[in-house]
């Protein structure tokens, strides 16, 4: 089967992932923070005032699987990714702290 390319040149599949990278980098966390705060308050509302709640209660929790996920999974990766850059920041400070072994570095009272 042969890859479809797009006008870049790379297979069509590439240059979609492409976009939505670059989609994904332009969101900020706490727009989708308020937006998944936003979609709780909906979801309490229709919850509790909608008559047929089988039916409302399915739809959302379709909408939750197809739609709201992402916007959460991007939250987590951020979050893990937050979480390896603050423990490697650790690291690193703490082999630049520690004594080289050299002997400049030691000092002798006398």
């Amino acid at each position: 089967m042969l890859c479809n390319t797009s006008r870049t040149g790379l297979p069509a599949e590439c240059h979609v992932f492409t976009i939505e990278k670059k989609t994904e980098e332009s969101l900020i966390s706490n727009e989708i923070r308020k937006m998944c705060k936003m979609w709780e308050t909906v979801q309490n509302f229709v919850e509790k005032h909608h008559p047929n709640k089988a039916v409302a209660v399915r739809a959302m929790d379709i909408f939750n699987d197809n739609a709201m996920s992402h916007f959460r999974e991007i939250l987590k990766r951020r979050q893990k990714q937050q979480s390896l850059d603050r423990f490697l920041v650790k690291e690193a400070r703490k082999d630049s702290s520690e004594p080289t072994g050299d002997s400049d570095s030691i000092t002798v009272k006398q």
